[in-house]
């Protein structure tokens, strides 16, 4: 059983590696977006539910 669960994902790591040879502009562009999204969520200024242009008119 655990040879089978290896050799599955083996083959999911394969598929993922020749996907990535093809199709190399879509996974920057995913990596970059993921990026933005981590930075975002580090760099907030404003906690909660409150909006920015609450506070300035």
């Amino acid at each position: 059983m655990n040879a089978i669960v290896i050799s599955i994902l083996e083959v999911i790591a394969v598929g993922f590696t020749v996907w990535c040879l093809f199709n190399e502009k879509k996974l920057i562009a995913f990596e970059k977006r993921i990026a933005r999204s981590i930075k975002r969520r580090r760099f907030k200024v404003i906690k909660g539910g409150r909006r920015a242009n609450e506070y300035y008119a």
